[in-house]
């Protein structure tokens, strides 16, 4: 399964949780498994939001938090 076909299966418009949040979630959570290495960038904005059938709003504020949680992890 590929990695963003994973991503698409912790998604759910039924949950609570806003769906970048749920997307933040994902990414992160496959950062932290190592589907994305250090040296591997994350897939585009626009290739997310295809893929996923999702807004390219959703995929940029999703982003956006991924970043600064990164960022936080980075300065800890």
């Amino acid at each position: 399964m590929s990695h963003l076909a994973q991503l698409m299966h912790q998604l759910s418009a039924t949950s609570n949780l806003p769906l970048y949040q749920q997307l933040q979630r994902a990414l992160r959570d496959a950062i932290d498994r190592g589907v994305y290495g250090p040296a591997e960038a994350l897939p585009a904005e626009r290739q997310l939001a295809t893929e996923l059938d999702i807004s390219r709003i959703t995929v940029s504020k999703a982003l956006t938090g991924v970043d600064i949680t990164l960022d936080a992890a980075l300065e800890s």
